[in-house]
């Protein structure tokens, strides 16, 4: 039997099809860094696009062979350190050593011990993009523009691509964007990653709600009967059951363990299509979500403001992000295996359809970092570098919050994203679907 089209796209569900576990175990092909990370703001409302990946998923394993099953998003294990009152480094956060498969974790011992500067938590890695206005400028570090040191760039200032967060550069740049953009300076998206913990996935998950009331086709759906993503047992049907409208809602949001099979899971939709025959619900990867983070600490939520189907959203140039077919005189999105394509212009097609190597990006510090952070003695060897069998006492090597590998950056508070109940969304339920097809001029 044919796996459930719904099962291989949905964002919280497990990418059954068409992955490579090969690569899911070395995580991807595209490296990065901390710097690489989007921090959805508070202040105001950005556009981001969910992209496809495929991970190990520790919470879905297989009881019968204990294989891991693949996710969109990739889960590890995070210590924060509070390292002295809130301001700039007060709070530090790194991978667990033990969760990247080392023998030995410092701060484990420390938290063991009852340091309580030292915490734990599941931390959940998604590849995005994100459309803003951004800017190729100087690496400045301290003040200073960093140089490459040798090859045959040495002398030359590094070039990295900044947010463009004052309003004057702003209207600077768009009153000349199509030239700057073709000369290279300017680019109006950027493959980034946001990375939250459990209340703030579940958050994420509001994406996948809203997209998947809505055909490709522009029409209504709706739900007659929900399914196992894996054996496509039938777990619930809405009209022999007679489930209501929050019923069924609520059954479409849960997890839940398959009498038949033991996956664990969220149910996938049957549903009818009000406009077409062969219903083909959007994903959270068919739109573009506009966000913003609302509330603080323990309590902050990201908030869904809308969403807007690919083939309707414009980027800062007034033009699509996807490719379109003419048939007579409309206009429809073109599709291949099943997904809209991305236009190639500026590698926004590349860029939406790789994914980070997060093993790379949250590589776990060097014990002797944690040792210098927290003030401690290091009863381990350094498990890198030249001075890999040094036992470090009272202090540690040096720290590089630069480094590609790990994740050595500082923040000013603790992160805002804990467990809580329940995601949030602005959208009016009675809102009219967007209409797929359209007509240019």
């Amino acid at each position: 039997m044919s796996t459930p089209r719904k099962a291989v796209s949905g964002l919280r569900r497990s990418v059954l099809d068409g992955k490579s576990r090969s690569a899911a175990k070395r995580g991807g092909g595209w490296k990065g860094s901390w710097r690489d990370r989007y921090d959805i703001p508070k202040a105001e409302e950005e556009d981001i696009l969910l992209t496809r990946g495929a991970y190990e998923n520790p919470d879905d394993v297989n009881e019968k062979t204990g294989e891991l099953g693949l996710a969109h998003f990739h889960t590890c294990q995070m210590h924060g350190l509070k390292l002295k009152p809130k301001g700039p480094g007060s709070y530090l956060t790194a991978r667990c050593n033990i969760d990247a498969k080392q023998q030995d974790c410092l701060a484990c011992k420390a938290q063991a011990e009852g340091d309580r500067r030292v915490g734990l938590k599941p931390t959940f890695s998604f590849n995005i993009i994100h459309f803003g206005l951004y800017e190729r400028v100087p690496l400045e570090r301290d003040g200073r523009v960093v140089k490459y040191e040798d090859g045959e760039n040495r002398g030359k200032p590094i070039m990295v691509w900044e947010r463009v967060e004052r309003p004057s550069d702003h209207k600077r740049i768009m009153k000349d964007l199509p030239t700057l953009i073709k000369n290279g300076s300017v680019c109006i998206f950027q493959k980034r990653y946001i990375e939250v913990g459990g209340g703030h996935r579940d958050d994420l998950a509001q994406i996948d709600a809203e997209a998947a009331k809505y055909c490709r086709c522009g029409g209504d759906l709706i739900p007659i009967r929900f399914s196992c993503e894996k054996c496509e047992e039938v777990l619930a049907d809405v009209e022999e059951d007679d489930m209501g409208k929050k019923e069924v809602a609520a059954f479409a949001e849960s997890r839940g363990k398959c009498k038949d099979c033991g996956h664990i899971g969220v149910p996938v939709p049957e549903c009818t299509c009000s406009d077409c025959k062969r219903p083909s619900p959007l994903t959270a990867f068919d739109v573009v979500a506009t966000v913003k983070k609302e509330g603080e600490g323990t309590n902050s939520h990201i908030v869904v403001k809308r969403i807007t189907p690919l083939d309707q959203y414009r980027m800062l140039d007034n033009e699509y992000a996807i490719e379109f077919e003419k048939e007579g005189k409309d206009y429809f999105p073109k599709v291949e295996d099943d997904a809209w394509v991305f236009v190639e212009d500026m590698g926004l097609r590349k860029a939406a359809t790789s994914q980070w190597n997060f093993e790379e990006v949250h590589a776990p510090k060097d014990h002797g970092f944690i040792a210098e952070k927290l003030g401690i003695r290091n009863p381990f060897p350094a498990t890198e570098g030249k001075d890999k069998y040094k036992r470090y006492g009272g202090g540690g090597g040096k720290s590089d919050e630069d480094t590609r590998g790990g994740r050595g950056s500082s923040r000013e508070d603790e992160p805002d994203d804990d467990d809580r109940r329940g995601p949030r969304s602005s959208r009016d339920e009675d809102d009219e679907p967007p209409r797929r097809r359209r007509e240019r001029a």
